[in-house]
């Protein structure tokens, strides 16, 4: 499981490129929107991903 920040232009690539990937008959792929009050967890070192381009554009958390 992934976890993305993506713009809906780069949802929408993404969405594309998979189609003409899977084998509908074997394969399945899930993409869920998040709740923007939610906070992600790391482990280790790991650090909060931010968001580089907040107030510039929209982006939306989905778990891909």
């Amino acid at each position: 499981m992934y976890e993305c920040f993506l713009t809906d232009g780069e949802l929408k690539f993404v969405v594309s490129n998979l189609r003409r990937m899977i084998y509908d008959a074997d394969d399945r792929i899930h993409i869920f929107q998040l709740d923007g009050r939610s906070r992600t967890h790391t482990l280790g070192i790991a650090l909060q991903p931010k968001n580089p381009s907040l107030g510039l554009r929209r982006q939306t958390t989905r778990r891909c």
